[in-house]
């Protein structure tokens, strides 16, 4: 289903579960073929560490969960297109040299 989509927005958070190891949630937001927004939980991938890298391999480790890669979601590859990546505010995310976010745009 995600597949016959031309968008995609992946959607990640942090967390800490019980053992006090640092975990991503990756999410997958699109518009299923009736024209409603899902939003499915795609994987919870534990971190190597909660730096920018080891967090960017967490989402990617999610995402390859169910074959994409944010190689695979640029606009010149068949399938569906990244339209939007949301985080929250975390540094780690959003930093502007070497953050998630400029991990992605590279």
């Amino acid at each position: 289903m995600v597949n016959a989509n031309n968008f995609v927005s992946v959607l990640a958070d942090g967390s800490t579960d019980a053992a006090i190891k640092e975990q991503e949630l990756i999410y997958l937001r699109f518009i299923d073929l009736n024209f409603r927004p899902v939003t499915c939980l795609i994987d919870i991938v534990e971190l190597n560490s909660a730096n920018a890298d080891g967090v960017y391999q967490g989402i990617e480790k999610g995402l390859g969960s169910i074959d994409l890669t944010f190689e695979k979601l640029n606009p010149t590859s068949p399938g569906p297109t990244l339209a939007n990546a949301n985080f929250d505010g975390a540094s780690v995310m959003l930093g502007e040299r070497g953050g998630v976010i400029s991990k992605i745009r590279k």
